[in-house]
């Protein structure tokens, strides 16, 4: 990033709840928004056409609350999907970080403070996940806590480490940064890897292990094995694709970097279809058939052949 864009001194911070048909948590989400202790601080309740009680909990929540914090309450006129519903909030935002959140999780108090100094320490960092604590659908502790080693990274130490996958749900980003790419495609499904991956084209970024989250785990997660098993993957892919061709047109990366950013993003479209049919109960000799004639690296299918291999000796099938 260039060493002129550095942040103010105290940053105006927007963030950003996003929510659809989780009238059941979006109270405890709102009630952690609103604890933040930071200021100046913009808070945006944005909700996706949710067709349960989710946004009338938000607008309640909105018109009681009187404290220091500017709320922006808002409503997609129709369910836009992950992706347009998080174009139309870094639109939105005033502040030059945004801090993310979904309806289903708990942010704790100094989550933003948090990552404000993380900022505020290096330019060049354009993104910050943090550790977080699991609890289940009815907020008890499942005794789980996900901790990262505090480090700062590059593309290349991300995409080579491809064990070391942490969720969006606890990430802050560069808001500039966010907006020097066009708009999520409104095809892609999710939207965590696709802005990490921005803004290590852009940067560099920063894991801490202190955890600012309670993130709730239960079946509706999007990261639940019932949703990656019908997620469409294709349009994922081709989002991976698209912006690093737009990255290395803009001169945010080398051709060694695209190359490298290729050779990821089809070997874990590689690695995720495998899955998604063995999941879905395809035989797994078919399968290893079907990666055979992919467009991935070799050792992306080597690495396919070898995970079927072990799926089908967990799971017991015999071919």
């Amino acid at each position: 990033m260039d060493d002129t864009a550095k942040m103010s001194e105290k940053p105006l911070v927007s963030f950003a709840l996003f929510a659809f048909n989780q009238q059941e948590f979006i109270g405890e989400a709102i009630t952690g928004a609103l604890s933040q202790t930071y200021q100046p601080l913009e808070i945006i309740l944005s909700d996706d056409c949710s067709n349960d009680n989710t946004f009338a909990i938000m607008k309640d929540m909105a018109e009681a609350y009187d404290g220091p914090h500017r709320l922006v309450l808002r409503q997609n006129k129709k369910n836009l999907g992950v992706a347009e519903h998080v174009n139309q909030v870094i639109d939105l935002a005033s502040g030059e970080l945004l801090t993310v959140a979904a309806g289903d999780d708990i942010s704790h108090e100094d989550r933003v403070s948090t990552a404000v100094e993380v900022f505020a320490d290096d330019d060049r960092v354009t993104v910050l996940e943090t550790g977080y604590a699991e609890i289940d659908d009815l907020g008890n502790a499942t005794g789980r806590i996900h901790s990262y080693s505090d480090v700062q990274f590059d593309l290349g130490s991300y995409l080579v480490k491809s064990d070391r996958r942490p969720v969006g749900a606890s990430r802050t980003y560069r808001t500039e940064t966010l907006r020097l790419f066009p708009h999520l495609s409104p095809d892609c499904p999710t939207e965590d890897t696709t802005l990490m991956l921005r803004c290590l084209f852009a940067g560099e970024g920063r894991a801490v292990s202190k955890a600012s989250i309670q993130r709730r785990i239960h079946d509706n997660n999007l990261s639940a094995r019932k949703r990656l098993a019908v997620m469409p993957l294709e349009p994922l892919r081709d989002q991976y694709l698209a912006d690093a061709k737009y990255a290395f047109h803009e001169g945010m990366i080398e051709s060694r970097a695209l190359k490298l950013t290729t050779d990821w993003a089809r070997t874990e479209f590689c690695l995720r279809k495998s899955f998604q049919w063995l999941w879905q109960g395809e035989n797994a000799f078919a399968i290893a058939r079907k990666v055979t004639f992919m467009q991935a690296p070799w050792h992306a299918k080597a690495r396919a052949y070898w995970r079927l291999t072990r799926g089908m000796a967990r799971s017991g099938a015999s071919e």
